[in-house]
C-alpha cells in the first residue's frame, strides 16, 4: 500500500468514528473531500470510493507537494551571477570567454528557477503525535510547530501587474510602466498552522473550509496571504485536518 492509500484509510478510519458521534454534523469526505452528513458518510464512502471500514489507528502521517519556498530559494544563484559578472569581465581578459562563462552560470542559475515556478520541487508535511513537522528547500530545511496551535485561512493572491493583463484598461502606458493602481488577484487559498515559535503556510486549489466542518475554538480568519511552504490539493487538505482530528486538535462543528 502506498503512502497515499494509507493517508485515505487512516482518514477514512478517523472520518467514520467522528460520524458516528456525530450523525447530523457536515464532513468532507476523505477520498474525494465532497461534503456529506455525518449519517451518510459510510454509505458514500462504501459506495462511491469501495472504502470498507478498517481498524487504521493514529500514526504519523505524510504527504508530499509543490515546495513553495523554493520560488525564493532560487533568485539567490541568479542574484550572486548578476553581481558577479563585473568583477568576472575584470579577471578574464578574454570578453567573449567571459561572456561564454558568464552565459553559462547564468543559464545554470535560471534552470532551478523555472523549476521551482513548474512546481517541480517537493516538501514534505509529516503530522506526529506532539506536532508537525515540514521539510523543504531540497530536505535541507525544515520547520516544526508543536501543539497546541492555531489555524488561519484566507485567499492566496498574486499581483496583476502585466501588460498583457492591463491590456485596454489604462493601467499602463506607452513604455508599460504603470499608470494606474494594481490588483490583486485571487489565485487560491491557504490554511496556516500558527505556533508559539513560527507558523507553516498550506496553498491549495479551494478554499479548506475549516469554519464549515470544524469547532471554531482553534480557527481564525486571515485576509490574504502570497507566499507560501507546500501546496496540498483538496483531498490532501482534508487528509490532513482529519490528522488533528485523529489527535483531538479538531472537533466537529455541532
Amino acid at each position: 500500500m502506498t503512502n497515499t492509500q494509507e493517508e485515505v484509510v487512516r482518514a477514512a478510519a478517523t472520518a467514520r468514528r467522528l460520524a458516528d458521534g456525530n450523525p447530523e454534523a457536515l464532513l468532507p469526505c476523505p477520498a474525494c473531500a465532497a461534503e456529506v452528513k455525518g449519517k451518510n458518510l459510510d454509505e458514500h464512502l462504501r459506495k462511491v470510493h469501495e472504502l470498507v471500514p478498517s481498524g487504521a489507528g493514529v500514526g504519523d502521517a505524510t504527504w508530499s507537494g509543490a515546495d513553495g519556498k523554493m520560488r525564493i530559494l532560487t533568485l539567490g544563484p541568479v542574484a550572486v551571477v548578476l553581481i558577479l559578472f563585473v568583477p568576472l569581465t575584470m579577471v578574464i581578459e578574454d570578453a567573449q570567454l567571459a561572456a561564454g562563462v558568464f552565459s553559462a552560470a547564468f543559464v545554470a542559475a535560471v534552470v532551478p528557477v523555472v523549476l521551482a515556478y513548474l512546481n517541480k520541487f517537493r516538501a514534505r508535511l509529516s503530522v506526529e503525535n506532539d506536532g508537525l513537522r515540514l521539510s523543504y528547500g531540497l530536505g535541507l530545511l525544515s520547520k516544526e510547530i508543536a501543539s497546541p496551535f492555531l489555524l488561519e485561512s484566507g485567499a492566496l493572491v498574486r499581483r496583476k501587474d502585466s501588460n498583457l493583463a492591463k491590456a485596454g484598461h489604462g493601467y499602463y502606458g506607452r513604455l508599460g510602466t504603470p499608470t494606474g493602481p494594481v490588483e490583486d488577484v485571487r489565485v487560491g487559498a491557504f490554511m496556516c498552522i500558527v505556533g508559539e515559535r513560527g507558523s507553516i503556510v498550506i496553498g491549495t486549489s479551494r478554499g479548506p473550509g475549516l469554519a464549515k466542518y470544524w469547532d471554531a475554538e482553534q480557527l481564525r480568519t486571515s485576509s490574504r496571504r502570497r507566499l507560501w511552504h507546500i501546496n496540498l490539493d483538496a483531498v490532501q487538505l482534508v487528509q490532513l485536518q482529519y490528522a488533528f482530528a485523529e489527535r483531538g486538535w479538531l472537533r466537529p462543528r455541532e
